[in-house]
């Protein structure tokens, strides 16, 4: 056990529960867009697809900075890594606030998810360096129920900010969040001593990225991430859109069935992730995940009433974290001595996924409408979940 595992294990719980926080705030940030896209398409004189830019800058950057944040991580300990970029997160979004235009929004956003980028890779790597394996599904869960929570902030939050006091104003508090929560984790890792890796050149950080993509376990955990996140927020990102404009929903409603994803993540991590482990093992998880996605995803687009859109969303949430939730511990193990790197390939290979799914989500509902491009992608969600299941039983 390294210096920083030593360390780490004396008050784990306060730093992870500090980790789950900062997890909170990035998910609020970036989900915070999906019900805004009206409003940003309606200020901005642009149509929904057009809007969805500012969702893709934001997981564009978050995909690209792993290239970065993995090796800095192993360099200079994940925790210092993740308490500077909160810095960088919350100057994005604060920035955001003023944003004169469109163009300006998504490079701001651009710079807010570069900052966001390292919270829950790096973090998630922390928790694979000082939680056994045998228990890591449940706390990594439980960790996630931080990034689930902020997720249905987001999307509740947003619509009643946009009905009632607007989104410059939203911005701000979550400038302000990230930094009360960047003091807090400082101060309870202020003692932690972080392991320290020599300097490398840089043709041998490009060979640590080859040894890990070479490895077969890897090559398709990192494939299955990247389907499933191309997948799924193609279509997500525009259910808010879909409600508004097919359903004649206001923006409050909205964005409280949005947040019945949430709902559906946190019933899981909180209720059901033991059960399921039990019951199911992993190759059931990842199985029943990608069918319970496909199942919400039609009844989205084929109920008449909206007041069953939030059992669908719910059910999105459920899904989408039994399956998520297998890949992301499955990650964990795809180079347990070089970690960093492992979950920040990982979650590059999530957020590129998203940013490819939400902009060709936006081309495909501007020329086909909403119904094919969710429909789709829940049949598609279904497919990837059985075949990961099927990968699982051969290894």
């Amino acid at each position: 056990m390294d210096a920083e595992q030593k360390a780490a294990t004396g008050a784990p719980g306060r730093v992870i529960a500090l980790l789950g926080a900062g997890s909170f705030v990035s998910a609020a940030s970036l989900r915070v867009a999906d019900t805004l896209l009206p409003q940003f398409a309606a200020e901005f004189q642009v149509s929904p697809g057009d809007a969805s830019i500012v969702v893709t800058s934001f997981a564009v950057a978050y995909g690209l900075s792993q290239i970065v944040y993995g090796p800095l991580g192993d360099r200079f300990g994940k925790l210092r890594v993740i308490i500077l970029a909160m810095i960088v997160a919350a100057i994005g979004i604060a920035g955001s606030a003023f944003a004169p235009d469109l163009a300006s929004l998504a490079l701001l956003r651009l710079v807010s998810g570069a900052g966001a980028a390292a919270i829950v890779p790096l973090s998630m790597a922390y928790i694979g360096d000082v939680v056994a394996y045998e228990q890591r599904q449940a706390i990594l869960a439980r960790f996630l129920t931080g990034f689930i929570l902020g997720t249905a902030f987001g999307q509740s939050a947003g619509g009643w900010f946009a009905d009632h006091l607007g989104w410059r104003g939203l911005f701000l508090i979550f400038a302000g969040l990230f930094l009360a929560v960047d003091l807090l984790l400082w101060r309870a890792s202020s003692q932690i001593l972080e392991r320290h890796a020599p300097r490398e050149k840089l043709a041998s950080l490009v060979l640590r990225y080859l040894r890990i993509l070479r490895r077969r376990p890897a090559q398709i955990v990192l494939a299955t991430v990247g389907a499933e996140a191309f997948l799924f927020y193609g279509g997500f990102a525009f259910i808010g859109a879909y409600l508004r404009y097919d359903k004649d929903l206001d923006l409050t409603r909205i964005g409280l069935t949005l947040a019945c994803f949430g709902l559906g993540g946190v019933l899981y991590s909180m209720v059901l992730v033991r059960l399921f482990l039990r019951g199911l093992g992993e190759r059931g998880m990842a199985a029943l995940g990608g069918l319970l996605l496909a199942a919400s995803y039609l009844l989205l687009v084929l109920i008449d009433r909206p007041l069953l859109a939030p059992f669908a969303v719910a059910g999105l949430g459920l899904g989408y974290y039994l399956l998520h939730n297998t890949l992301q511990v499955r990650g964990t193990q795809m180079a347990p001595e070089e970690r960093g790197i492992a979950m920040s390939l990982f979650a590059s290979m999530l957020y590129l996924g998203q940013a490819a799914g939400v902009a060709l989500g936006g081309i495909g509902i501007d020329r086909f409408g909403y119904a094919p491009i969710l429909g789709g992608a829940g049949l598609l969600l279904a497919a990837l979940g059985l075949a990961f299941a099927g990968s699982l039983r051969r290894r």
